[in-house]
């Protein structure tokens, strides 16, 4: 896994939001480039390539061929529906009727997907030792690790017969055909043409090494896309004889892996995807100044394959992504954005570990101040009325009744009452011998998250005489409350339970990584999942929590905090990428709303009279959300 890099923290917050680039009289209007949807958790594999033939869609991986069905290309809703296990893959080429894949130990296998199985079809190509390849409906091109490249015809029944062999002036490692000309990728060698009028006697016309190294080619009419290390190199062949140089845009995340072009209104878009990024290219610059017209991180810096789907853009990381691009931002799902009230009471806080809200007041943990209480009557002015201080730090705090119970990790519960705010001091401690990861508090019953060695439920009833009321082993790291219920999660196990006399398991539903925080509105919960983004669960059948269909959004960064701001709105924090809000009006298919455009890694989120309180190591900012 390749390490993420905080130099890219302020794009990625602006790629949540995208860039769009307009048409006609709407020409001062930036692209809006967004992520819709993301099929992940299927694979187990590291996918390289994808080719989409219709609405299907297939995608090569280490461990063999996948298939899935991607719906409609206005309304997709991915569906993985077959895998076929290769041995040793290194490319492939997908025409309507085959698949037809290089492999180190097998040669080239061939594949028939006229049913929704790819079927492996014998063929006399087993034998070769290839790099690249390229098929059409007629035509399969082969290059050699030897050098050269193999041409063969494509009969109805998808066998071959071999027409000829092409030398090469350098190594091939891949190739493309287009009408009567193959363009053959030769790395350091260069770019070489040949004329295939006549396909058993390819005329060689041209090596052209102006454009460096030649790592991969697409051809589009008269002009050919060199990916050439870190760049994107277009080259005039209008006279294959004669090829010239029309431009060179340098590219920024990393090496260049794949390029398609799309048409927006008038625009010729190049979408040139690194390791890195997804960047959007004005296609008319490249002879002067290429414009970069927007931008997509990936994930894990594991940019591996592009491919148009409808109105869509399908990039493959590590997961199989629908990104949209649209010219006309008011029709966006998100039509808010993040505007930062109030940061001028920074100075009261260091490096805050908790904010909670207790009646009108909120509380604000951690840092030299120990415990600051803030008047929020206003809520654009928030006023600290009193400070608590404490040797330890306080790393967790649950309102309990009249009192705020303060967690501290390897110290345990101790209690401060909350009627004499200008004096607040400590009541009375919670012996407890366990290291301490979560509170949850109802009426005069604190239930305790204690990591691996489980539950405990607490009565306060009699504050000199605690009762522990209930035990059980389940792990558990981060507890709440939920109507007759309570929320649990350890790792990436979600739990639904129930407290009486004792702790009962009612049903779990395992995420696809670990639970970093959650949050719940209604008959849903959305958990915050590190680097799978954002997962809603339906709770509607408490002992039978399930992830919503399409119930994942992805995100560039890390989502470690959410809240939950309105039944149709949700608020995460996406690593050091900030706050984005996510329009969750349809759980099945969630989509980004707005950013807060600013960087930075939140530790408490809670709402206020409308607005978002966010604590980070610089302190508490105070957010509004408001229609663009």
């Amino acid at each position: 896994m390749k390490p993420r890099h905080l130099i890219y923290s302020v794009a990625l917050i602006l790629c949540s939001l995208g860039l769009c680039w307009a048409q006609g009289d709407n020409s001062n209007k930036s692209p809006e480039l967004k992520l819709e949807y993301t099929l992940r958790g299927l694979f187990e594999d590291n996918l390289h390539d994808i080719a989409i033939v219709d609405t299907i869609a297939y995608c090569l991986g280490n461990k063999g061929l996948y298939r899935i069905d991607m719906g409609s290309g206005q309304s997709p809703n991915p569906a993985f529906t077959a895998r076929v296990y290769i041995e040793d893959p290194i490319a492939f080429s997908v025409t309507k009727r085959a698949i037809f894949v290089t492999t180190y130990s097998s040669g080239v296998l061939v594949f028939d997907i006229s049913t929704t199985t790819p079927t492996l079809i014998p063929s006399e190509l087993t034998d070769l030792q290839p790099n690249g390849l390229f098929a059409n409906d007629s035509l399969l091109a082969v290059c050699l690790k030897k050098g050269g490249c193999e041409l063969y015809i494509i009969h109805e029944d998808l066998s071959v017969t071999k027409l000829s062999t092409i030398k090469t002036t350098g190594s091939a490692v891949s190739c493309y055909i287009n009408g009567k000309y193959a363009y053959i990728a030769e790395g350091k060698s260069g770019l070489e043409i040949f004329d295939l009028s006549n396909p058993s006697e390819a005329v060689k016309m041209s090596l052209f090494t102006q454009a460096g190294r030649v790592d991969g080619i697409r051809v589009y009419g008269k002009t050919v896309y060199v990916l050439s290390e870190w760049n994107l190199k277009a080259v005039n062949v209008f006279n294959p004889a004669a090829p010239s140089l029309i431009g060179t845009f340098s590219g920024s995340g990393g090496e260049a892996v794949d390029f398609i072009i799309r048409v927006h209104g008038n625009t010729q878009v190049g979408y040139l995807l690194s390791e890195r990024v997804l960047t959007l290219i004005d296609l008319a610059t490249l002879q002067q100044r290429p414009k970069r017209l927007g931008e997509f991180f990936t994930v894990k810096n594991n940019g591996r394959a592009v491919a148009p789907f409808g109105s869509y853009v399908c990039v493959l990381d590590e997961s199989l992504k629908l990104v949209s691009v649209t010219d006309n931002p008011s029709k966006l799902a998100g039509s808010f954005k993040f505007k930062l009230e109030q940061s001028s009471f920074l100075n009261y806080f260091t490096n805050p570990n908790d904010v909670v809200r207790c009646g009108n007041d909120i509380y604000v943990s951690g840092g030299e101040l120990g415990l600051v209480t803030l008047d929020v009557a206003n809520p654009l002015r928030p006023k600290p009325i009193s400070y608590f201080m404490r040797s330890s730090s306080i790393d967790f705090i649950s309102c309990s009744s009249n009192e705020l119970l303060l967690g501290n990790y390897k110290q345990g519960i101790s209690a401060v009452n909350l009627s004499d705010l200008s004096n607040a001091g400590e009541v009375y401690n919670v012996e407890h011998n366990k290291k301490l990861f979560g509170m949850a508090a109802s009426l005069d019953t604190l239930l305790v998250a204690n990591g691996d060695a489980g539950i405990e439920v607490l009565t306060f009833t009699d504050k000199d005489d605690i009762q522990t009321l209930a035990r059980a082993t389940i792990p558990c790291t981060k507890l709440m409350k939920w109507g007759d219920y309570y929320l649990a999660a350890y790792k990436n196990t979600f739990r639904v339970i129930e407290v009486s006399d004792s702790i009962m398991f009612v049903g779990a539903y395992r995420a696809p990584d670990l639970i970093f925080d959650m949050a719940v509105s209604g008959q849903h919960a959305y958990l915050a999942c590190g680097q799978s983004g954002l997962v809603i669960v339906d709770l509607s059948i408490p002992n039978a929590p399930r992830m919503t269909e399409g119930g994942i959004f992805d995100t560039p960064n890390f989502v470690d905090n959410v809240l939950s701001f309105s039944d149709s709105l949700v608020v995460i924090d996406d690593g050091g990428g900030g706050l984005n809000l996510i329009d969750v009006s349809n759980r099945d298919f969630p989509r980004a709303a707005s950013s807060s455009k600013m960087p930075g890694s939140f530790r408490g989120l809670i709402k206020v009279s409308g607005r978002i309180y966010a604590s980070d190591r610089e302190g508490l900012k105070v957010f509004s959300i408001v229609n663009k």
